[in-house]
Parts: C-alpha cells; structure tokens; sequence
C-alpha cells in the first residue's frame, strides 16, 4: 500500500485559512505591505494554522 502525498497548501488547508483572516480583518491588511504579525490576533485559529505552514516549510518572514 503507498501513500500518497499530500501538498503542504492542501494539508494545512491554507487558502482557506487565508480567505478566513481576509474576512475576518479586512482586505485593507492584506493589501499592505504589513506583516500578518502586525495586525492578526496571534491567537486566532486561522493564523496559527498559518504560523504552522510556515514552520513546515522551514520558517519564513
């Protein structure tokens, strides 16, 4: 039996984590050139869903 893989964007579901914060905060954030860490709840689900993508990928600001 194989497994199959399954990409990172798909697993951590970050689209639709993305779409959630863009909601919730306003399209203005996401257009700036602000990082998320400056204006999202740093204990909102969906950023810290965010922050674990990040963290599998090897980190990044």
């Amino acid at each position: 039996m194989t497994s199959k893989k399954i990409p990172l964007t798909q697993k951590f579901e970050v689209t639709k984590h993305l779409d959630n914060l863009e909601r919730r905060y306003g399209i203005e954030y996401f257009k700036s050139s602000k990082p998320l860490e400056d204006f999202v709840n740093p204990l909102d689900a969906d950023y810290l869903m965010i922050m674990a993508y990040r963290n599998a990928l090897g980190g990044f600001s």
